[in-house]
């Protein structure tokens, strides 16, 4: 004999299902979500018998449900209780799977997992899960629900089944929108998967959603998987290719870009602007490297980079103007200054995180390139 909750309320007896009425089905959930304690007769009464406090009802809705669960309905002094053998129950079993999964290697989290949520049918206890006596239970069934689906996708993940992970976690996320972890969860897998600009609207979505909804913000964990995603969106985001080894010496040309009015347009359209980011840096480190360049830090929404020949430095800002392919209301101007480091030399100094890059020129005063600077334009 089996139990099931997890889903509609059902009995099997082998593989055959019980035929229950739903005042059975009442009486049987009633029972479950007392966990082991008495039921009173006057509760029973109140919740299967229609507030009837004839005894003749219960009795008989006992007796006819004792056919099915035998002795495992005890009478008590004031009452009845329900005593269920291990693994008679799904919702038992499902604890048990997911408690041993959490310390269990990888791969065996996710058989484990996967075998766990595979024994649920639907909402705990069915259209019986918003009684009063029912949703302690049936809460706490889908909370334990929703950790191992997100453990599942994150062990999905982790072993490189992110295609997958995408599978599971699209629908569950539209069925649980407020969700942060889920969210993160299926960004990162969309990202494995290739998937970078889906990831981004994903957590678009959510942020409108909480907004919208809740009038909060993504935390900052969140918001910062958003940054990752696109190699860093905040002014000190890090330059993914490694810095080089032996830096360039004597004197040497720094090239500058930047996105115009950026500010705007962030606030206009977020998800806009970070793909037409994400495709700025990738095209801008491409053409750095093809020149004999090299990407050292990232500005905002700019990027510099350190060349040894001015003229690979020009040529490089030139064929990026030709191959970035951004919207057209989106404009950006690189531009150069030559000259020797300022300060501590050539020790590291142009690789430090400062967001001004300062050179003297000719006659010794600093300058700042960005400033002299207009859209669609390559000045030096």
């Amino acid at each position: 004999m089996r139990l099931g909750i997890l889903g509609p309320i059902e009995i099997w007896d082998g593989d055959d299902s019980v035929v229950l009425t739903p005042q059975l089905r009442r009486l049987v959930g009633l029972l479950v979500a007392a966990d082991g304690a008495t039921v009173s007769t006057d509760r029973i009464a109140e919740h299967v018998a229609d507030g009837r406090s004839d005894g003749s009802v219960i009795r008989t809705a006992i007796s006819r449900l004792r056919k099915s669960l035998g002795n495992r309905i005890e009478t008590t002094t004031t009452g009845y209780r329900l005593v269920l053998g291990p693994g008679e129950l799904d919702a038992d079993q499902f604890v048990e799977i997911c408690g041993i999964a959490r310390s269990a290697a990888p791969a065996d989290r996710r058989k484990m997992l996967t075998e766990g949520l595979a024994l649920w049918r639907g909402r705990a206890f069915d259209d019986l899960a918003d009684e009063p006596w029912a949703l302690p239970s049936a809460s706490k069934l889908q909370e334990l629900r929703a950790v191992a689906t997100e453990d599942l996708g994150d062990v999905l993940i982790e072993l490189g089944r992110a295609p997958e992970a995408v599978v599971l976690l699209e629908d569950y996320v539209a069925e649980q929108p407020l969700r942060e972890r889920p969210v993160a969860l299926l960004m990162r897998a969309l990202a494995a998967s290739g998937r970078v600009t889906e990831s981004l609207r994903c957590f678009q979505r959510f942020r409108t959603t909480l907004r919208e909804q809740v009038g909060i913000e993504p935390t900052s964990s969140l918001r910062e998987l958003e940054a990752e995603l696109l190699g860093g969106l905040d002014p000190e985001r890090q330059v993914e290719a490694p810095t080089p080894l032996r830096l360039p010496v004597g004197t040497v040309t720094f090239m500058f870009t930047d996105i115009e009015g950026s500010t705007e347009r962030w606030q206009h359209d977020e998800l806009a602007m970070s793909t037409a980011l994400a495709s700025h840096d990738l095209t801008i480190r491409s053409v750095v490297s093809d020149h004999g360049g090299w990407v050292f830090k990232h500005t905002g929404d700019g990027v510099c980079a350190v060349f040894t020949s001015a003229a690979a430095a020009v040529s490089a800002a030139i064929d990026a103007q030709k191959l970035l392919t951004l919207p057209d209301e989106i404009e950006v101007y690189p531009g150069h200054f030559s000259g020797s480091v300022c300060g501590a030399g050539l020790k590291n100094s142009m690789f430090q995180p400062i967001i001004d890059i300062r050179m003297l020129n000719g006659n010794g005063s600093v300058l700042r390139l960005t400033a002299l600077l207009a859209g669609g334009s390559v000045r030096r």
